[in-house]
C-alpha cells in the first residue's frame, strides 16, 4: 500500500485514511475506528499506530501499522 507520512500535529484523519473495519454481524465498523496510541520509534523516522474498534456487543479489536513520522 501507499506509505503514510504523519507529521507531528497533523489531524488524526491522516492516520485514519484508508483504514477500514468489518464485522460479520454488525457489518461496516469503519466509522467506529479510533486511534488507540501513537508510539514514536526512538532514533528512527517511524511511528507505530495502534487502532481500536468496538462492535455493537462491546468487543474490541486492535491492529497496528507502521507509518513514516516527521517532527
Amino acid at each position: 500500500g501507499e506509505t503514510i507520512v504523519y507529521r507531528e500535529g497533523d489531524p488524526q484523519s491522516v492516520l485514519l485514511a484508508d483504514v477500514t473495519a468489518w464485522d460479520t454481524r454488525d457489518g461496516d465498523l469503519t466509522d467506529n475506528i479510533r486511534i488507540y496510541s501513537i508510539a514514536v520509534v526512538e532514533n528512527s523516522w517511524e511511528a507505530v499506530v495502534t487502532y481500536a474498534v468496538y462492535d455493537e456487543a462491546g468487543n474490541m479489536t486492535k491492529e497496528t501499522r507502521t507509518v513514516e513520522y516527521r517532527k
